[in-house]
């Protein structure tokens, strides 16, 4: 699962590709951070019918900020009536998840996170404080965009504190990976790969300004770069009991290909390939609360798989060898994923095929919401006298 995505911000650029290079790199399920609402539950609503092919999307909408906005789509809001508007619609097209942006006061965020839990439903944002302090189940990132002046997981070099990911592991929070990597895609990774085609051409450029003269990867054994102490700021927070999700926060990072960027990059600065694979199925599914149909392949749980060409689990780079990606049973493989953007092609760009587009098994989606994995706040109280000054 890429458990960041922001599904609709560049839907209307890939048309149809967006969710078949999903596919093609092996991606099963999406969950979105923050998109335009309506289309949203239009991608979520199609790819559940059956008339798109696509990974199960666990969809969302805008998040909701404060008075000012970051990003000219999220809602914003100033004061109770406002919130509650939004906390109504979010209700009424049955969201799946709840993100609050880095104006909303600490008031609004506890109303947010409230209304997400009374519905069995998580809830995150990018403030550890005051967010986690509230009962908010995770961020969806380490460290990003703030307006609070001291919320800081990381310091400018990458250094995270022994604090943070003990916070995250006393709380079973999550956190989301989102490294952005640009090291670990080799340029022949790329033109070797045949699922390359399935990028319109304007994003193959773009993927070959990023990664085209990546010969090797790096190496950092004393874990000096930002990078590698990002990387094992998550691999503590882990150790720590935290939850950590990989995420790629597309269209910010690359759709499809970023999660395997992510993966190589945990792995290449000291992640077990195995813990990493985790934090890519089980764990994503454990946050939303979903874990008791997906995340792990056990009898009576739905047929979500892929088969790849090599073991990842003693090299990560052999899980971009992807070669049959199931959702809920129905097969996608890579010549039926790329048939509509072939030469001679009869099908029209965006209009999948009936033999690769089925119904998406209602049950694989949070028809019944269970509870999410929601951190007590109790779990974080502050002691006074502790000598914190944070």
């Amino acid at each position: 699962m890429d458990a960041h995505i922001h599904q609709g911000l560049e839907s209307r650029f890939f048309g149809d590709r967006q969710d078949r290079i999903n596919l093609a790199y092996g991606v099963t399920s999406t969950l979105s951070l923050g998109d335009q609402a309506y289309r949203a539950m239009e991608n979520r609503d199609a790819v559940d019918a059956g008339k798109r092919a696509g990974p199960r999307f666990y969809a969302t909408g805008e998040p909701v900020d404060g008075s000012r906005v970051y990003y000219n789509f999220m809602r914003p809001t100033d004061g109770d009536a406002d919130i509650q508007r939004e906390l109504d619609r979010a209700e009424n097209l049955d969201y799946d998840f709840f993100k609050t942006y880095v104006r909303l006061p600490a008031a609004g965020m506890e109303k947010v996170i409230e209304t997400a839990h009374d519905r069995g439903l998580p809830s995150a944002s990018h403030y550890m404080a005051p967010g986690l302090f509230l009962g908010q189940d995770g961020t969806s990132h380490l460290a990003a965009t703030q307006r609070l002046g001291y919320a800081r997981t990381q310091s400018k070099t990458g250094q995270t504190y022994d604090d943070v990911p003990e916070i995250y592991g006393e709380g079973n929070r999550s956190m989301t990976t989102t490294l952005f990597s640009k090291d670990f895609m080799l340029a022949d990774d790329l033109t070797s790969d045949p699922k390359f085609q399935l990028f319109p051409s304007w994003k193959q450029d773009e993927l070959m300004e990023a990664f085209g003269e990546n010969d090797e990867y790096p190496s950092d054994p004393d874990c000096q770069t930002a990078e590698c102490r990002e990387a094992q700021a998550f691999d503590r927070a882990r150790e720590a009991g935290a939850q950590v999700l990989v995420g790629t926060d597309a269209p910010l990072d690359h759709v499809g290909l970023g999660m395997h960027t992510n993966l190589r990059e945990m792995v290449g600065y000291g992640w077990e390939p195995v813990d990493a694979l985790r934090a890519a199925t089980v764990n994503p599914a454990r946050f939303l609360g979903i874990d008791s149909d997906v995340g792990t392949l056990e009898p009576g749980k739905v047929a979500d798989l892929i088969a790849v060409d090599g073991n990842p689990l003693e090299d990560i780079d052999s899980l971009m060898n992807v070669e049959m990606t199931m959702v809920g049973g129905n097969v996608y493989i890579q010549d039926t994923l790329a048939a509509p953007f072939s030469d001679g092609a009869d099908d029209m760009p965006g209009a999948p095929g009936e033999a690769d587009a089925t119904p998406v098994p209602p049950a694989t989606r949070i028809d019944e919401h269970v509870d999410a994995t929601v951190a007590s706040p109790e779990h974080l109280e502050v002691n006074p006298h502790a000598g914190h000054d944070h």
